[in-house]
C-alpha cells in the first residue's frame, strides 16, 4: 500500500510543493510516477493507495487510480488539521501477512474517526475505501448519461440543473474563487 500526505485539491491534484513557488503534484504526474515506481518494483499494481488528503475522494481522482490500485482510501471533504491516526495502524502489525487490503483502509477509516471524535470533529469528516474494480462501470454509466444529455439537452437540462442544486457539495469556501466547486456524483 501507499499512502499519500498533504494538502489535496481533487483533480486539479495534491501536494503544494513549498521550495518550488507551489507547485502541485497534478493527477497526470501522478499518473506517471505511479506507472514508473510500480513498473520498477516488479508489481501489478499495489493493493491499496490512501490520501491523506482535503477533497481527494472524486471521480477523477478514482478513474486514474484504477489503474494503479485495488482500493482507494481518501476523503470527499475538506479534512481537519489533525489528519488520519497512523497509531491505530499497530495493531495491523501482529501478522502483517495476513493483513489484506480492507483490513488496512478499515483501520485508516476506523482510526480517523476515533481520533476526530477526540479532537471534537467528529461531525467534520468523511472518509471512505472505494473498490477501484468498479470504476469502470461509473465511467460507462457517466458516459452514458452524457451521451443521452448531448442527444437531448433540453429534455434532460432542466432536470439534471435541479439535481445539481439538489446535491451535496464539498470543500465549500464562502469566496467563490476558492472553492473547488466539488459535488456528489
Amino acid at each position: 500500500g501507499l499512502v499519500l500526505w498533504d494538502h489535496g485539491a481533487g483533480w486539479p491534484g495534491m501536494g503544494p510543493d513549498e521550495t518550488d513557488d507551489f507547485d502541485v503534484l497534478t493527477l497526470p504526474e501522478m499518473d506517471a510516477g505511479l506507472t514508473d515506481g510500480i513498473e520498477r518494483a516488479g508489481i501489478d499494481k499495489l493493493d491499496m493507495i490512501g490520501f491523506d488528503a482535503c477533497l481527494m475522494s472524486t471521480y477523477e481522482v478514482a478513474s486514474v487510480m484504477s489503474s494503479h490500485a485495488d482500493y482507494m482510501v481518501a476523503s470527499q471533504e475538506l479534512e481537519p488539521g489533525h489528519g488520519w491516526n497512523y497509531e491505530e495502524l499497530a495493531v495491523l502489525t501482529v501478522d502483517p501477512e495476513a493483513t489484506t487490503a480492507t483490513d488496512l483502509g478499515s483501520a485508516f477509516i476506523e482510526g480517523y474517526a476515533l481520533q476526530a471524535d477526540a479532537q471534537g470533529t467528529g461531525s467534520d469528516i468523511t472518509l471512505a475505501m472505494l473498490d477501484l474494480s468498479k470504476v469502470g462501470d461509473v465511467q460507462a454509466a457517466v458516459t452514458d448519461l452524457a451521451g443521452a444529455a448531448e442527444a437531448d439537452p433540453d429534455g434532460l437540462g432542466p432536470g439534471m440543473a435541479t439535481a445539481q442544486s439538489d446535491t451535496l457539495v464539498f470543500g465549500r469556501h464562502p469566496d467563490p474563487e476558492l472553492a473547488p466547486h466539488q459535488i456528489d456524483l
